[in-house]
């Protein structure tokens, strides 16, 4: 078994010891590091679910305009689903992936039609929104609703993967499944929100897919990857 797990009744699981040292360091490096953004610690679930549909294989300093411009068009899911696809694809078009006007207006449609202009803070009926999966789902729940719930996208996968010792890129469901169980057992009850957006960072700056800079890493002390 890799350093950081441990086997138990209910299978894999992490010592508390490991726990406590990936958390309380990941913060730490937050509170250095955090990046500032628009959408960051907005409560309105509009601006977050905006921010995250624009967020999907995009630069985050790409998206900042055009999060602003979006906004400042159309401020809540009422006006966003009377909006044009074309005219959204305009505002979106430095971006790329233009898909995305037509679900921001669909999105927008279907919660005033479903839930009278409001997203729901339960993940099951936030799923039932056609373009609404399962990140994003819980990037509204924990960044506009503050649930304790793990933010888990590539770069996630890619720092708790190396961290502790698991195989990785991930392929199947399994590993998958694996990643998913460890994310949800490290989320600090009391400081998701933050510990998220630390996260995040830390795989996008620091762990990052190639060239990652281990030489600067606050938790290469116990990693698996860097101590290879």
């Amino acid at each position: 078994m890799k350093m950081g797990l441990s086997t138990g009744t209910n299978g894999l699981s992490l010592t508390a010891g490991n726990k406590l040292y990936f958390c309380n360091n990941i913060i730490a490096w937050g509170k250095q590091n955090l990046r500032e953004f628009p959408w960051r610690w907005e409560q309105d679930s509009y601006k977050v679910l905006v921010s995250e549909i624009l967020l999907v294989q995009t630069f985050a300093r790409k998206v900042v305009p055009v999060y602003e411009k979006i906004i400042s068009t159309y401020p809540g899911f009422s006006s966003l689903a009377l909006a044009k696809p074309d005219d959204i694809k305009e505002i979106i078009l430095p971006l790329g992936l233009l898909y995305r006007a037509n679900l921001l207006v669909e999105i927008a449609s279907s919660v005033v039609e479903k839930f009278n202009g409001r997203l729901p803070n339960n993940k099951k009926k936030l799923q039932e929104i056609r373009g609404i999966g399962d990140y994003i789902s819980s990037a509204v729940q924990c960044f506009a609703f503050n649930e304790p719930v793990p933010i888990v996208d590539a770069n996630v996968i890619r720092v708790l993967s190396r961290f502790f010792g698991l195989e990785w890129p991930v392929k199947t469901a399994m590993q998958k499944s694996t990643v998913y169980s460890i994310a949800r057992d490290l989320i600090p009850i009391d400081n998701a929100q933050f510990y998220n957006y630390a996260l995040l960072d830390f795989g996008a700056l620091v762990c990052k897919h190639y060239n990652p800079l281990c030489n600067e890493c606050i938790i290469v002390g116990l990693c698996c990857f860097g101590n290879n």
